[in-house]
Protein backbone atom coordinates (compact mmCIF):
# COMPACT_ATOMS: atom_id res chain seq x y z
CA UNK A 1 0.00 0.00 0.00
CA UNK A 2 1.48 3.39 -1.02
CA UNK A 3 0.40 6.01 1.64
CA UNK A 4 0.88 10.10 1.08
CA UNK A 5 3.30 12.15 2.81
CA UNK A 6 0.25 13.62 5.19
CA UNK A 7 -0.67 10.18 5.77
CA UNK A 8 3.12 9.15 7.02
CA UNK A 9 3.80 12.31 8.68
CA UNK A 10 0.54 11.78 10.74
CA UNK A 11 1.52 8.38 11.84
CA UNK A 12 5.65 9.40 12.30
CA UNK A 13 4.40 10.53 16.06
CA UNK A 14 3.45 7.06 17.15
CA UNK A 15 6.41 6.02 14.99
CA UNK A 16 8.90 7.97 16.70
CA UNK A 17 7.79 6.46 19.88
CA UNK A 18 7.37 2.96 19.09
CA UNK A 19 3.66 3.22 19.67
CA UNK A 20 3.04 1.87 16.40
CA UNK A 21 1.72 -1.72 15.26
CA UNK A 22 4.65 -3.73 13.16
CA UNK A 23 2.42 -3.21 10.19
CA UNK A 24 2.36 -0.26 10.59
CA UNK A 25 5.90 0.62 11.43
CA UNK A 26 6.57 -1.32 8.41
CA UNK A 27 4.40 0.82 5.93
CA UNK A 28 6.08 4.21 7.43
CA UNK A 29 9.74 2.33 6.83
CA UNK A 30 8.81 1.86 3.26
CA UNK A 31 7.78 5.33 2.45
CA UNK A 32 10.61 6.45 4.69
CA UNK A 33 12.98 4.45 2.16
CA UNK A 34 12.23 6.88 -0.55
CA UNK A 35 11.58 10.12 0.76
CA UNK A 36 14.17 12.62 1.96
CA UNK A 37 10.77 14.84 3.40
CA UNK A 38 9.69 12.76 5.58
CA UNK A 39 12.89 11.55 6.36
CA UNK A 40 13.97 15.18 7.95
CA UNK A 41 10.77 15.18 9.29
CA UNK A 42 11.41 11.93 11.67
CA UNK A 43 14.66 13.81 12.86
CA UNK A 44 12.80 16.33 13.40
CA UNK A 45 10.95 14.59 16.07
CA UNK A 46 14.51 13.25 17.52
CA UNK A 47 13.88 9.83 16.45
CA UNK A 48 16.59 7.75 14.58
CA UNK A 49 16.34 6.53 11.35
CA UNK A 50 15.50 2.88 10.58
CA UNK A 51 17.79 0.76 10.60
CA UNK A 52 18.96 -0.76 6.90
CA UNK A 53 18.63 -4.25 6.61
CA UNK A 54 22.16 -6.30 6.35
CA UNK A 55 22.87 -6.40 2.49
CA UNK A 56 20.66 -3.02 1.78
CA UNK A 57 23.45 -0.80 -0.01
CA UNK A 58 25.05 -3.45 -2.30
CA UNK A 59 21.56 -4.27 -3.44
CA UNK A 60 21.36 -0.82 -4.18
CA UNK A 61 24.18 -0.78 -6.16
CA UNK A 62 23.33 -3.87 -7.97
CA UNK A 63 19.78 -2.15 -9.06
CA UNK A 64 21.67 0.98 -9.70
CA UNK A 65 24.02 -0.72 -12.03
CA UNK A 66 21.10 -2.60 -13.70
CA UNK A 67 19.07 0.14 -14.13
CA UNK A 68 22.21 1.60 -16.12
CA UNK A 69 22.86 -1.51 -17.89
CA UNK A 70 18.87 -1.44 -19.21
CA UNK A 71 19.70 2.14 -20.25
CA UNK A 72 22.61 1.46 -22.00
CA UNK A 73 21.09 -1.36 -24.22
CA UNK A 74 17.89 0.59 -24.55
CA UNK A 75 20.54 3.45 -26.21
CA UNK A 76 22.52 1.32 -28.48
CA UNK A 77 19.23 -0.52 -29.80
CA UNK A 78 18.02 3.02 -30.77
CA UNK A 79 21.31 4.02 -32.22
CA UNK A 80 21.43 0.82 -34.28
CA UNK A 81 18.34 0.96 -35.61
CA UNK A 82 18.89 4.29 -36.58
CA UNK A 83 22.15 3.29 -38.30
CA UNK A 84 20.68 0.36 -40.27
CA UNK A 85 17.66 2.57 -41.56
CA UNK A 86 20.09 5.67 -42.80
CA UNK A 87 22.51 2.99 -44.66
CA UNK A 88 19.01 1.42 -45.96
CA UNK A 89 17.76 4.84 -46.78
CA UNK A 90 21.42 6.09 -48.40
CA UNK A 91 21.84 2.59 -50.51
CA UNK A 92 18.36 3.17 -52.05
CA UNK A 93 18.38 6.83 -52.47
CA UNK A 94 22.14 8.56 -53.19
CA UNK A 95 22.92 4.91 -54.41
CA UNK A 96 25.48 2.37 -54.64
CA UNK A 97 28.90 2.98 -55.75
CA UNK A 98 30.28 1.70 -59.21
CA UNK A 99 32.43 -0.86 -59.91
CA UNK A 100 35.15 -0.80 -62.47
CA UNK A 101 33.52 -3.13 -64.50
CA UNK A 102 30.28 -1.83 -64.73
CA UNK A 103 30.25 1.56 -66.92
CA UNK A 104 31.98 2.31 -70.59
CA UNK A 105 33.99 5.20 -70.19
CA UNK A 106 35.86 6.63 -73.55
CA UNK A 107 37.87 9.96 -73.45
CA UNK A 108 37.68 12.80 -76.56
CA UNK A 109 39.34 16.30 -77.24
CA UNK A 110 35.99 18.57 -78.26
CA UNK A 111 36.32 21.68 -80.71
CA UNK A 112 34.72 24.80 -78.56
CA UNK A 113 35.64 27.34 -81.79
CA UNK A 114 32.73 29.11 -82.90
CA UNK A 115 31.76 27.90 -86.07
CA UNK A 116 34.38 25.53 -86.14
CA UNK A 117 34.42 21.24 -86.41
CA UNK A 118 36.05 19.12 -84.30
CA UNK A 119 38.00 16.20 -86.54
CA UNK A 120 37.90 13.62 -84.45
CA UNK A 121 41.39 11.66 -85.48
CA UNK A 122 43.19 14.73 -84.54
CA UNK A 123 44.96 15.00 -81.29
CA UNK A 124 44.56 18.71 -79.82
CA UNK A 125 47.81 20.63 -79.40
CA UNK A 126 48.81 22.84 -76.43
CA UNK A 127 48.59 25.85 -78.30
CA UNK A 128 44.88 25.27 -79.11
CA UNK A 129 44.40 24.62 -75.35
CA UNK A 130 45.82 27.90 -74.53
CA UNK A 131 43.77 29.36 -76.68
CA UNK A 132 40.64 27.79 -75.48
CA UNK A 133 39.84 25.94 -78.23
CA UNK A 134 40.06 22.44 -77.14
CA UNK A 135 38.62 20.51 -74.07
CA UNK A 136 39.05 17.24 -72.75
CA UNK A 137 35.90 15.26 -72.34
CA UNK A 138 35.25 12.01 -70.56
CA UNK A 139 32.13 10.17 -70.89
CA UNK A 140 30.26 7.22 -68.41
CA UNK A 141 27.76 5.13 -69.28
CA UNK A 142 26.27 2.30 -67.11
CA UNK A 143 27.18 -1.32 -68.62
CA UNK A 144 23.49 -2.29 -67.80
CA UNK A 145 21.46 0.82 -68.53
CA UNK A 146 21.58 1.85 -64.80
CA UNK A 147 20.96 5.69 -63.87
CA UNK A 148 24.55 6.89 -62.50
CA UNK A 149 24.57 9.94 -60.37
CA UNK A 150 28.12 11.90 -59.87
CA UNK A 151 29.75 13.78 -57.72
CA UNK A 152 32.84 15.74 -59.76
CA UNK A 153 35.71 17.94 -58.06
CA UNK A 154 38.90 19.87 -59.57
CA UNK A 155 42.15 18.36 -59.92
CA UNK A 156 45.46 19.90 -60.55
CA UNK A 157 48.92 18.80 -59.96
CA UNK A 158 52.16 21.45 -60.04
CA UNK A 159 55.62 20.70 -60.28
CA UNK A 160 58.29 22.30 -58.68
CA UNK A 161 57.97 25.91 -59.56
CA UNK A 162 53.93 26.00 -59.46
CA UNK A 163 53.29 25.42 -63.13
CA UNK A 164 49.81 23.20 -63.62
CA UNK A 165 51.22 20.15 -65.15
CA UNK A 166 47.96 18.02 -64.97
CA UNK A 167 44.86 18.85 -63.94
CA UNK A 168 41.08 18.24 -64.96
CA UNK A 169 37.93 16.03 -62.60
CA UNK A 170 38.18 13.59 -59.54
CA UNK A 171 34.95 11.35 -60.41
CA UNK A 172 32.96 9.64 -57.88
CA UNK A 173 30.38 7.46 -59.40
CA UNK A 174 26.92 5.64 -57.50
CA UNK A 175 24.40 3.67 -59.44
CA UNK A 176 20.62 4.57 -58.62
CA UNK A 177 17.28 3.25 -58.62
CA UNK A 178 14.90 4.77 -61.60
CA UNK A 179 12.80 6.64 -59.46
CA UNK A 180 16.01 8.30 -57.44
CA UNK A 181 16.33 11.77 -58.28
CA UNK A 182 19.22 13.38 -59.98
CA UNK A 183 20.32 10.15 -61.89
CA UNK A 184 20.98 9.70 -65.61
CA UNK A 185 21.87 7.44 -67.98
CA UNK A 186 25.27 8.79 -68.34
CA UNK A 187 27.44 11.57 -67.39
CA UNK A 188 29.33 14.08 -69.02
CA UNK A 189 32.55 16.59 -67.76
CA UNK A 190 34.59 18.62 -69.96
CA UNK A 191 37.80 20.18 -68.55
CA UNK A 192 39.37 23.04 -70.79
CA UNK A 193 42.27 24.46 -69.83
CA UNK A 194 42.12 28.82 -68.95
CA UNK A 195 43.63 31.06 -70.65
CA UNK A 196 45.00 33.20 -68.37
CA UNK A 197 46.73 29.91 -67.12
CA UNK A 198 50.01 31.08 -69.25
CA UNK A 199 51.89 28.59 -71.73
CA UNK A 200 51.09 24.96 -71.35
CA UNK A 201 53.81 22.89 -70.16
CA UNK A 202 55.48 20.27 -73.02
CA UNK A 203 54.24 17.40 -71.01
CA UNK A 204 50.67 18.70 -69.91
CA UNK A 205 48.18 16.33 -69.51
CA UNK A 206 43.96 16.44 -69.16
CA UNK A 207 43.54 13.98 -66.50
CA UNK A 208 40.12 12.04 -65.01
CA UNK A 209 40.79 10.52 -62.17
CA UNK A 210 37.58 7.94 -61.84
CA UNK A 211 37.10 6.98 -57.84
CA UNK A 212 35.23 3.23 -58.11
CA UNK A 213 33.88 0.71 -55.38
CA UNK A 214 37.15 -1.20 -56.13
CA UNK A 215 39.68 1.42 -56.79
CA UNK A 216 40.60 4.72 -58.62
CA UNK A 217 41.50 4.70 -62.19
CA UNK A 218 43.05 7.34 -64.05
CA UNK A 219 42.04 8.36 -67.82
CA UNK A 220 44.68 10.18 -69.35
CA UNK A 221 44.29 12.15 -72.44
CA UNK A 222 48.21 12.63 -73.28
CA UNK A 223 48.26 8.04 -72.73
CA UNK A 224 45.45 8.15 -74.96
CA UNK A 225 47.09 9.85 -77.50
CA UNK A 226 44.20 13.00 -77.61
CA UNK A 227 47.28 15.61 -77.13
CA UNK A 228 49.58 16.37 -79.49
CA UNK A 229 53.51 16.16 -77.85
CA UNK A 230 54.91 18.64 -80.37
CA UNK A 231 52.37 20.67 -80.45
Amino acid sequence: MKLSCDVIRDLLPLYADRAASADTAALVEEHLASCPACREELGRLGAALPAEPEGAEPLRRFKRRWRRRQVLIAVTAVVATAAVAAGIFLTCFWGRRVAAGEVEVSLELQWSGSGLEADPGKAGSRGELEQGNWSGVIHVRSSDEKNLRSRVEPFSETDENGVTVRAGYVMDLWEVPDWAPSGSGGITAGYGYPNEAGPIPEDFDIVFIVRYRDGAVTYSAREMGLLDPAG
